[in-house]
């Protein structure tokens, strides 16, 4: 591993006219404000995976940058801690953005499948789904689907 050996501006303490080109090795980087509290983190996950977070004045997360499972994503966390929103790719690396509700409970997603097109979905608190918006890839037809709370199909 090679030994970090520069200054601000990591500059070459023996020629400050050359820049350095060793690299800094550490664990974990976090950034604190004036006070001393923590404000952002540059780490690994337990599974060694790269993480950004980003805290408020309290140090509770609100933004966290990762990838997990060889899979990157975005997560924002309200006051309280708990995540309300998420962007990511899946599996096979298609993309979703999902909006959660205080319970952390998925209320709204917008996918993006390769077999099956864009949607839209809303789903009520215990997150079943209740409504549906989508463009189907094959005929590029819009198509609405909206459930009722006993699960039965409602016309448009």
């Amino acid at each position: 591993m090679p030994k970090a050996f520069c200054e601000k501006p990591f500059r070459i303490k023996d020629d400050p006219s050359r820049y350095c080109n060793e690299a800094i090795a550490v664990e974990e980087f976090q950034l604190v404000d004036k006070n001393g509290h923590v404000r952002a983190v540059l780490g690994l996950n337990d599974e060694d995976e790269p993480r950004l977070l980003f805290l408020d004045g309290n140090e509770k997360p609100q933004l966290s940058i990762y990838v997990e499972e060889g899979q990157p994503g975005i997560e924002l966390a309200d006051k309280n801690e708990h995540v309300r929103a998420t962007l990511g790719l899946d599996d096979d690396s298609q993309p979703s953005l999902l909006l959660l509700d205080e319970k952390e409970k998925v209320r709204a997603s917008l996918t993006l499948l390769e077999d099956e097109g864009p949607s839209l979905d809303f789903s009520d608190e215990n997150e079943v789904l209740r409504a549906s918006l989508g463009l189907l890839r094959d005929d590029a037809l819009p198509s609405l689907a909206l459930v009722d709370k006993n699960g039965q199909r409602r016309r448009a």
